[in-house]
């Protein structure tokens, strides 16, 4: 470790080095054990040297790999140190070359990271292959032999080097190590040298990865282990090798023949792991083939690929039948079940790949025949082996004490949601019959249901709860936006077994809510989430998007949409006390009310207004939870009718909030556990109240809504220490300005709601200043002020969306100025979603109102309107209320953070100030420049920051070129080897234009032959 933190230290040719390499390997081969890790750091310190030397003599390397070989290895029978060692030499080049703390400065290490991995990296590759060629059939005849002698330490290094090589991370060219060793190779494209092709390619290179895995699978030495592990990770990020085959020739035909030839012999060695898994279990060969096979369905298409691959059809239906297996779980030991699970989600994977590919080329009609029959019969029989394995009570029926009913937790729709969508996927393959099969399954639910003890109702529970998950996500996507369509899929079929299906539903929730012995939590809040999907898909589809749909359409009408209010006032009163329950409800009601024709349906029902009745008159009987997405829901859906009964549940909902409030505001001990508890009922409905606010109700709901936002800050100046209010208050003000609402507003209105807001950011600030916490509960406050501070921003930021309005920029201001010593330290910026925030402001103030925010313009920012008199002298100087502490936290940020969007944000932020309309912010971004870029040449700050910096300055060498030339000065002032290690950098990048900081540093380049500035 000496040695190498010592050549690291300084540049130039080392005299004698080839003497220092000889000799650290030499002690090294002459040491213990070859996994000792004083020798591997031996041996890393001859790699240091030599990459010292690098630059004077950059085929050292090649030279030292030749001389270690030793010539009586030939045949294998000796212990061939020499070769291992080479290996272990190999290894620690590659670790040196990825570090940049081994060189004596960033450009050093770039100039020799980008020769490396361009000259001797696929010489590199070829040894490792032929290394791995070579001990191939010695391992197969000689096993015993193989695992006793150094040939299993050979065996282990080739492959760690091999899928090293393959996960080399040529996209950039950082000054931090790239490489970081990960058991995880997502499905994201791999991108190897052209050089590497030949290399990778050759008839033997798979064949011969296949029989090691082989091999490795079948052998019980713990010493295969690991090697077995690299083994499949190579192949799998072969399998992500998509362009490589392409890379052999430039001639189309050529590449498509290169293609299919390398899926072929991937297949082929797939088919060859299988045929071990069908004589005996094997996870981690079960687990590896889901992995490949996954990435091979994802990344080599089926028409021009795959269907040319001989015999892909019949290796198919082979895979079906492993995929059937692994969802088997019943009766299965532990260990058996979590090897099975991860495969069945890798499988499931492919085959929803598969399914999304065939249903494409069929609707383009040019999938074969043969293969449509064939998958959709595969589909079929995949999709029913999964409903089998989650509706088949296991061989131990649940009982209470082993059936949890944890609704606070994530949800099984939501934890399982990509295994949810791919069988969903597959079963749309052949819709009708998966229709037809969820129908029955459905009906047979129902049917079972007065049959079952309670020990196997509870089992029962369980298989409804993923029946329904299964149709929920067949019958319709999820869909976020006002408009959710019928899958496509589905229009296709024949209409009837769809509304068969659909009506199985329906008859599953009538059963439920008129026998509630038969239900529980789990269960109905299930049902409900399908039936969130499904109300927007079906009931009232606009006929003509599905032309040939109609008598699907025709089935679900009003009279469904009756349906489902009728049975939530059924589930209101059955699970009053169940949050989770009612929570899914009120969602399909939301989702309702954001749909226009929905929401002017159930203005024609009596049953929602009784519905709104009950829920207003039974407040105390539901959690707290659910006031504010009920009340949402019933104003939205009101305000539609502009008049009359929907009108009027508006007015009368509004008023019992007034009403209270205004009791409550009236109370000398509003801190009582009970008034509290009070007023944050109140406060979660007018939560509700201000989330359906929009341009097209605010004219009804901000007149009604202004008496609560004047009071809010006369009632937190008395009760602010009460922590948990906080986020209420400012949460019902951020949500009431969103949807452009102060478009339409009045402008005393206006003034109002903005006045309230400033005020209520001073408030928050000196009260939450003040407030001393014990350690048991700092916590807690802790992650109080982090939410509080973060709406308060979001709301500064949305205001500041608005151009040319100065009342709202004031209240941007006055919010911004109050925060300053909250969120403007390390504290408060170390937390990534303050800092993402804050620079989401510091960007909407530059592109809206940079103009404004200059000493010339800021009078005229009515300022006084909104910022209360006491802090008026804290805004009177823009550079001291805006651009310095904004300043600041972007250089905080951009120099510690650890997220690169807020790196990102605040170049953003720096390079879009314009000198010309705000010298003043033009100063403080050209100080933030030249901080990040001191910390880019000094600190080597985190690899993914140094591209955003780069294009930052080089963007702003287009804008305002003589501040390149303050950004030099200011970064030499800072550090005076700044102008040595620019130049350094400069010569080191114009041998290699293949990155951003060729551009960043021809920029900083003609930036010194400018004059400089007045600094």
């Amino acid at each position: 470790m000496a040695v190498t933190t010592s050549i690291s230290r300084e540049a130039g040719p080392l005299a004698n080095c080839n003497t220092y390499i000889q000799d650290l390997i030499s002690i090294a081969m002459q040491g213990g054990k070859p996994t000792a890790a004083w020798v591997r750091q031996a041996v890393q310190a001859a790699a240091a040297v030599t990459k010292r030397q690098y630059m004077t003599n950059p085929n050292l390397l090649i030279m030292v790999i030749q001389q270690l070989h030793d010539p009586s290895d030939a045949d294998l029978t000796t212990p061939g140190l020499g070769s291992m060692f080479a290996l272990m030499y190999v290894r620690a080049l590659l670790d040196v070359f990825n570090d940049a703390k081994i060189a004596p400065s960033p450009v050093v290490h770039t100039q020799c990271q980008r020769h490396f991995q361009m000259h001797h990296l696929n010489t590199l590759l070829k040894q490792v292959i032929t290394e791995l060629l070579r001990l191939l059939p010695v391992a197969q005849s000689q096993l015993l032999h193989f695992t006793q002698t150094t040939l299993i330490v050979r065996f282990g290094l080739a492959c760690e080097l091999l899928e090293r090589h393959l996960s080399w991370d040529f996209s950039t060219h950082t000054f931090e190590p790239s490489y970081t060793p990960s058991s995880d190779v997502d499905l994201s494209p791999v991108d190897l040298p052209a050089a590497w092709a030949p290399i990778l390619l050759d008839p033997q290179v798979v064949p011969m990865l296949i029989a090691w895995t082989a091999l490795a699978a079948t052998t019980s030495s713990d010493h295969f282990r690991v090697p077995l592990h690299r083994m499949f990770q190579s192949l799998n990020l072969l399998s992500c090798a998509e362009a490589l085959p392409r890379k052999l020739s430039e001639n189309p035909a050529e590449q498509a023949r290169a293609t299919v030839a390398f899926c072929t012999s991937l297949v082929q060695g797939m088919h060859q792991l299988l045929a071990i898994m069908a004589k005996q279990f094997n996870g981690p060969l079960l687990n590896g083939i889901g992995g490949i096979l996954r990435r091979i369905g994802h990344h080599f298409p089926i028409d021009t690929v795959l269907a040319h691959v001989p015999g892909f059809l019949e290796f198919l239906k082979d895979i079906g039948r492993l995929t059937v297996v692994s969802l088997q779980l019943h009766g299965k030991s532990e260990e058996e079940r979590s090897w099975l699970e991860e495969a069945g989600q890798e499988l499931l994977a492919m085959w929803a790949r598969v399914a999304s590919q065939a249903l494409r080329l069929r609707a383009e009609n040019t999938l074969p025949q043969a293969w449509g029959h064939d998958l959709a019969s595969l589909a079929n029989q995949i999709v029913q082996a999964f409903v089998h394995e989650k509706t088949t009570p296991p061989a131990e029926e649940l009982d209470e004490d082993n059936f949890s009913e944890d609704l606070d937790t994530y949800k099984d729709w939501e934890t399982y949601e990509d295994t949810l969508t791919d069988v969903a996927t597959l079963a749309r393959l052949d819709a009708a019959t998966s229709a037809a099969y969820l129908a029955s399954a459905l009906q047979s639910t129902i049917q079972r249901f007065p049959t079952l003890s309670m020990d196997a109702l509870c089992a029962h529970w369980e298989a409804t709860h993923w029946l329904l998950l299964i149709t929920g996500s067949f019958l319709a996507d999820k869909a976020e936006n006002e408009v959710a369509l019928v899958p496509a899929e589905l229009v296709a079929v024949p209409g009837a077994s769809v509304q068969q299906l659909a009506e199985a539903m329906l008859q599953l929730l009538d059963f439920l809510c008129a026998t509630p012995s038969a239900s529980s939590p789990t269960v109905m809040e299930s049902q409900w989430w399908v039936l969130e999907r499904w109300v927007k898909c079906y009931v009232l589809a606009d006929r003509e998007e599905y032309v040939h749909a109609g008598p699907l359409l025709d089935a679900f009408g009003a009279s469904a949409l009756q349906f489902v209010v009728v049975r939530a006032a059924t589930v209101f009163k059955q699970y009053g006390a169940e949050s989770g329950v009612l929570t899914q409800v009120i969602r399909v009601l939301l989702g309702v009310s954001k749909v226009r024709v929905l929401r002017q349906a159930m203005l024609q029902l009596p049953d929602f207004y009784d519905l709104a009745r009950q829920f207003m008159q039974g407040l105390a009987g539901f959690p707290e939870a659910v006031y504010s997405g009920m009340v949402e829901a019933i104003i939205r859906i009101g305000t539609a009718a502009q008049s009359g009964e929907g009108m009027d549940m508006v007015a009368n909902v509004v008023n019992s909030i007034s009403t209270e409030f205004a009791k409550l505001a009236g109370t000398r001990d509003l801190q009582a556990p009970r008034n509290l508890q009070r007023l944050t009922q109140c406060l979660e409905m007018l939560t509700g109240v201000a989330s359906a606010t929009d341009i097209s109700n605010v004219t009804t709901l901000g007149p009604a809504l202004l008496p609560f936002f004047t009071a809010f800050p006369g009632m937190m100046t008395s009760v602010g220490y009460i922590t948990e209010l906080w986020p209420y208050v400012f949460d019902i003000l951020y949500r009431f300005s969103q949807g452009d609402v102060f478009m339409v507003l009045e402008p005393t209105q206006t003034q109002a709601v903005l006045a309230a807001y400033t005020a209520l950011a001073f408030e928050y600030c000196r009260t939450s200043t003040t407030t001393t916490t014990t350690a048991a509960t700092g916590m807690i406050l802790e992650e109080e002020r982090k939410a509080v501070l973060c709406v308060i921003l979001d709301t500064a930021a949305l205001l500041a969306e608005e151009r040319d309005r100065t009342d709202l920029l004031a209240a941007v201001i006055g919010a911004w100025v109050a925060l300053v010593p909250h969120v403007v330290h390390r504290a408060a910026l170390e937390i990534p979603s303050v800092a993402l925030t804050v620079a989401r402001v510091a960007r909407t103030l530059l592109v809206h109102h940079q103009s404004h925010l200059d000493a010339a313009t800021w009078a005229q920012i009515p300022l006084a309107h909104v910022v209360p008199a006491s802090a008026l002298p804290r805004v009177a100087d823009p550079v001291a209320a805006i651009w310095t502490p904004l300043g600041a936290a972007l250089a905080f940020m951009v120099r510690d953070s650890v997220v690169p969007n807020v790196v990102a944000a605040g170049l953003e932020a720096a390079t879009l100030v314009d000198a010309a309309v705000c010298p003043a912010a033009a100063n403080v971004a050209d100080d933030l420049l030249a901080t990040l870029v001191h910390v880019a040449l000094f600190q080597r700050t985190n690899s993914e920051h140094l591209e955003p910096l780069a294009t930052a300055v080089v963007e702003l060498a287009g804008k305002r070129p003589q501040a390149l030339v303050r950004v030099a000065h200011l970064v030499a002032a800072q550090n005076p080897k700044a102008v040595p290690v620019l130049e350094q950098l400069v010569a080191a990048t114009r041998m290699e234009r293949s990155d951003y900081w060729t551009a960043f540093c021809e920029v900083v380049a003609q930036a010194k032959g400018l004059a400089p500035p007045q600094l």
